[in-house]
């Protein structure tokens, strides 16, 4: 076994920075280069080119290579994939975790995200301000209406109006407390307090976050919230 030294890159020059992008690209025997190339091959970390040079496809550019160009995904599909991967991790997902994409249970890269809003901090800000963008289409409430007139809300709720339940809960089972952010293997879910069969509403105000066990434990019963949290403690 030979032991050696890494690349001192203290003080590492621009220049230096893309002529060893396009020996990683080179070495791939490719006119691109995306972030985790890099990562795995690079001489630095792909978030100190990112830094010297604003955005990665800036230095892709500076170094004379070819832009990727992300077709046929549209930031809406991008928001609901980030939507649901935040739902099931119970908190904002850190680049990392998203490139596990097994984990993370997410459709698309980091690197995808960063090629359309320049980097992954940006994509967390523009799938906030999305998020926030309230439609009341998207998140019925309980409106007065006339008796026995046929409800026209969807028996299941929206991927946007889940995730507005969820954000309200804190990510947390109502009922218990739990969150996949502090109870490994906790899978959260969407429960309607008064069930659906029981003429219960796909409503903001109907909906609550549960974990699967209390779920499942629930059944198709109305539960009082408060009288179901005293039993967990």
């Amino acid at each position: 076994m030979k032991f050696e030294l890494k690349p001192w890159n203290r003080g590492i020059t621009n220049r230096a920075i893309l002529e060893d992008m396009r020996r990683v690209a080179n070495g791939l025997n490719s006119k691109r280069l995306t972030w985790d190339q890099y990562d795995r091959l690079g001489r630095v970390r792909s978030r100190t080119v990112e830094n010297r040079f604003g955005k990665w496809n800036e230095a892709i550019k500076a170094a004379g290579l070819e832009v990727t160009v992300v077709v046929g995904i549209t930031e809406e599909q991008l928001y609901s994939n980030l939507m649901e991967v935040w739902m099931r991790l119970g908190r904002q997902p850190t680049r990392t975790e998203v490139k596990d994409k097994k984990r993370a249970g997410s459709k698309y890269s980091p690197g995808t995200y960063e090629k359309r809003f320049g980097s992954w901090r940006k994509s967390l800000e523009a799938f906030v301000a999305w998020a926030n963008a309230k439609d009341a289409s998207d998140v019925p409430t309980v409106t007065p209406r006339a008796p026995r007139q046929p409800s026209k809300r969807p028996s299941e709720p929206s991927l946007r109006l889940k995730f507005y339940v969820m954000q309200r809960d804190g990510f947390r089972c109502r009922y218990c407390g739990k969150s996949p952010a502090t109870h490994a293997g906790v899978t959260l879910h969407i429960d309607h307090v008064k069930p659906r069969s029981k003429g219960g509403e796909t409503t903001l105000e109907n909906l609550v976050t549960a974990c699967s066990e209390c779920n499942l434990g629930k059944g198709d019963s109305s539960m009082d919230l408060n009288e179901h949290m005293r039993g967990h403690k």
